[in-house]
């Protein structure tokens, strides 16, 4: 099987509660992620048995797609596996979309990356092949 597709992810949507979750998607790697076989998600419509707004799954689909472009969460405050730096500049603090925890829509950085993000995602886009399913014909 090619390790590349001209289809960049795969989503799907459920109306299921989860327990609190509200997707699941790959973290982009070398092996699988973003124009890759191993591509996709999937966002639940329900949480705590209440159906969430539509800037909830906007946002939650950006989050998710944010993991297959090869973006683990944002730092907890006090995180051991991040710099200082990471930390000051990414922490889960600001609110960016890759927080571990649904935030409240609030804030400008809510539908933005942090810098420790984009960094990771860099790694996956600048695989060659991986780049063919962004462009246009």
């Amino acid at each position: 099987m090619s390790q590349s597709m001209d289809i960049c992810t795969t989503g799907v949507y459920v109306s299921e509660d989860w327990d609190g979750v509200l997707g699941l998607a790959n973290v982009g790697s070398n092996l699988g992620g973003l124009c890759n076989f191993r591509s996709g998600f999937v966002v639940t419509s329900r949480i705590s048995l209440i159906e969430v707004s539509n800037a909830i799954l906007k946002s939650t689909t950006i989050h998710e797609i944010g993991h297959n472009l090869g973006s683990n969460h944002d730092p907890e405050e006090g995180s051991k596996k991040h710099t200082p730096e990471e930390i000051k500049q990414c922490s889960t603090a600001h609110k960016f979309i890759m927080s571990a925890q649904s935030q409240v829509l609030d804030t400008e950085n809510h539908f933005k990356f942090s810098p420790c993000s984009i960094k990771q995602m860099r790694r996956i886009i600048d695989i060659p092949y991986r780049r063919r399913c962004l462009k246009g014909e």
